[in-house]
């Protein structure tokens, strides 16, 4: 999917080109389980797909909100 391959892209450049390689394994694995983005990427996307449905469903709203204003 397009979203992991950016998502792992940026936090490339951001953490991991900047430390050594364990350092920056560990940050991964941080990241996956205090904010809870191993759940996005287990097997089937369930709930990656919920997420995007939600903000999907969120955008809709501003955008008809906006459209009002």
């Amino acid at each position: 999917m397009l979203f992991v391959s950016v998502y792992v892209r940026l936090l490339y450049l951001y953490t991991f080109d900047q430390m050594p390689e364990e350092q920056a394994f560990c940050v991964l694995v941080n990241i996956m389980y205090q904010y809870g983005l191993r759940n996005l990427f287990r097997q089937g996307f369930e709930e990656l797909h919920l997420r995007f449905y939600q903000l999907e469903r969120l955008i809709q709203v501003l955008d008809a909100l906006l459209k009002v204003l």
